[in-house]
This record gives structure tokens, sequence and C-alpha cells, in this order.
């Protein structure tokens, strides 16, 4: 598949690239202080807490920025998604703080996952209805903006000789705050106009649910099962290998990113270009990563984390067909039902369950992580077939 020029040349694609590369430069460099500063267990516990959010985020998630993109992009109006989506962000502070009340004193961690999931459910939706309606860039930015106060955030505790899991993961929910804080700023003033209401906005973006909740399952739940089989130092190593493997996607992201704002802003999508210049930037990336990885782990991180290196290796593949699914998975969103995505991602949890059952027994940290790139090859390839199959005008043939 002959890589799209056009597409490669596109400024906003690689300014919000660039954008990425400067978090996902931020974001390797809070993972080193983590682990240097709070040991190989503080990063794995972190990395988990961060899964764990995430995961509840899809729970409580309705797909309801997507679903408002949806509703501007029929009346032509791009900016009232904000409006509309502030009750429900009402509401996830206050389960939260709900919770912190209920629970604080005897289970202080699940409090943190409450704020954490809720801060999080804002930061992801406010960033899509960002990213609709002004562009990748500036999702891009609150991106900096997150893993930048991530940094700053560790450091400051662990000069105070405070960082600690605990404290760790109360960075990460102000960093999720100060990403939030900035796409709610980006997105400017909306436009006072009658809202579906967030109770519509959640039922038609109930059909969306299995495809969000499969969509996290397929890129966190193998940190979560490092952690409840192997313990938190393994899931430390593993969330090490993750992250520098993460570097291959940074540039296909944008792709998806562009593909997204295309179609919510009415545009012309070529799905055919878009997903050969994910695929081909993908392959092109993960070259250096593969040369390169293990001294990076070795001068970076240290030797106790060069095992993290088959990690990096073998995540690979499972990066750069997840960059391929997001394309398909945001055309779909927006153009067509859920079930072709839903479909998809069922075949792809299942891959990833039965990867983690048989592999993280006999290979440890490498198994979970061929567990991961099986389960988003088999969810892309599907979803790639089922759009060709059906002819639902996705130009892949």
């Amino acid at each position: 598949m002959r890589l799209s020029r056009k597409a490669l040349a596109s400024s906003v694609i690689f300014r919000a690239s660039g954008l990425r590369i400067i978090a996902v430069v931020l974001g390797v460099v809070g993972s080193i202080a983590i682990a240097r500063l709070g040991g190989v267990a503080v990063r794995g516990d972190t990395s988990t807490f961060m899964a764990i959010t995430n995961i509840v985020f899809a729970l409580i998630n309705f797909d309801l920025a997507q679903q408002a993109l949806r509703q501007n992009r029929a009346d032509s109006e791009h900016g009232a998604g904000k409006r509309w989506l502030a009750p429900a962000w009402v509401a996830y502070l206050t389960v939260a703080t709900l919770v912190v009340a209920l629970v604080w004193h005897s289970r202080p961690e699940v409090g943190l996952i409450a704020v954490g999931s809720a801060l999080l459910a804002i930061s992801m939706q406010s960033g899509v209805l960002t990213n609709g309606f002004k562009g990748p860039v500036v999702m891009a930015i609150a991106a900096v903006v997150q893993q930048g106060c991530l940094l700053l955030f560790v450091v400051v505790l662990a000069w105070a000789g405070h960082l600690t899991t605990f404290t760790a993961a109360l960075a990460v929910c102000g960093a999720y705050a100060a990403s939030a804080l900035t796409n709610l700023i980006a997105h400017g003033p909306a436009p006072d106009r009658q809202s579906p209401g967030v109770l519509r906005l959640a039922w038609d973006g109930l059909s969306w649910l299995p495809l969000r909740f499969g969509q996290v399952i397929l890129s966190r739940a193998d940190t979560v099962a490092v952690f409840l089989l192997l313990g938190s130092a393994p899931a430390g190593i593993y969330s090490v290998g993750l992250s520098l493997a993460a570097l291959v996607g940074i540039v296909p992201a944008q792709v998806s990113q562009r593909t997204l704002h295309q179609g919510a802003t009415g545009q012309s999508v070529n799905l055919r270009k878009s997903l050969g210049t994910a695929v081909m930037l993908s392959v092109a990336c993960s070259v250096p990563v593969v040369v390169v990885g293990y001294w990076a782990l070795l001068f970076l991180y240290g030797r106790e984390f060069v095992s993290a290196y088959p990690v990096l290796v073998a995540s690979l593949p499972g990066v750069a067909a997840y960059s391929a699914y997001q394309v398909l998975a945001n055309y779909t969103r927006l153009f067509h039902s859920a079930r072709l995505t839903s479909e998809s991602t069922v075949v792809g949890v299942v891959l990833m369950l039965v990867g983690l059952a048989v592999a993280i027994p006999v290979l440890g940290v490498t198994g979970a992580a061929l567990a991961y790139s099986l389960a988003s090859s088999g969810a892309a390839v599907y979803l790639a077939w089922a759009l060709r199959r059906r002819s639902v005008g996705a130009r892949l043939a």
C-alpha cells in the first residue's frame, strides 16, 4: 500500500505529531523519574492506577463526546458540545466526592480511583470535543500539559521526600485535571444552543459502550493482569517497555485524530489513504525504536530495566495494529453504527484474555506483550475485513 504524499505532507498531522513527540518524551522522562526516584514497585503501581482509571472511564463514558460531535455535525454547529456535557462532568465530580467521603478512611485507594476516573473522563471528553472543533493540534497541546504537569509533580514530591504509591496517584490526578482545564480553555465559549440532554446523548451512545470498553481493555488490561498475576515490580518492568513502544504510535495517532476532525466538521474522508498512512508510518517508526531500545533502557533506566526490552519488541506489532484500528474505529464511529466496531472489540478482547491466560504463566511479562499484539492485530484485521465485506462506503478495495 503506497504512502500518501498528500497525507504525509499535512501540516496539521505533523504539527500535532511534533507536539505528541514532546508529550511522549515528557512521559518517558516522567516514567524514568518515577522509576528512579520511587523505585520499580512505585512505577508498577502508578501504571496500574492509570490503567484502572482508564477502564473505569470506559464504563462511565457512554460515548458522550462522540455523540455530541455527531449531533453537532448533523446540525452544522460544531461548538455546542461543551455546554451539553457540563451536567455530566458535574455528575462525575459529585459521585467521586461521595465515594471519597464513604471510603477514604478504610480504602483510600478506591477514593483515588474514583477521583482519577472522574477527572480523566472530563479530560478525555473535553479533548474529543476540542479535537473535533479545533483539530488535533490543540488536543496534542493538552497532552503536553498533562505529561509536563505529571513530571513536575513527581519531581517536587521526590524532592520533598514524599514520593510513594499514594502520592504518585495524586500526581496523576493532578495531571488529568491540568489536561482537562487546557481542553476547556482551548475550546472557547460554547454557543447557547438547546441541548438534546445528557441522558439522550448517553442513550444514543450506549450501543458504543462495548466498543469503547473493548478498546480500553485492548490497551490496558495487560498492565492490570501483570500487576495482579506477577506483582508491582514486574508491572513496573512491563510498563517501561510499553512506554518506549508507545513512541511508534505518536505520528500514526495523529492520522486517526485527523480522520475524526475531518468527519466531525463535514470534510471528505479518504479512509484508504488514512489507513495506509497510519500503517506505513508505524512500520517506519518501529525500526529506530528496535535498534536503540535496549541501549535506551540501559542508559535511561539502568540495568535493572533492560529486561523490558523483550516487552518493547513484542508489543511493537500491537502498537502498529492499534494505530490502524483507531483510524478504522474513528471513521466507523462517525459514519456508521456501533455493530461493526463492537464485533471487532469482542474479537480483540477474547484474544487478549486467552493470550494473557496462556502466555503470562509461561513467558511472564513478554507473554503479556505478545497477548497485546495478538489482540490489537486481531481487532484491526477483523474491522478492516468487516468494512470491506459489508461495503459500508469505506474504500478499502
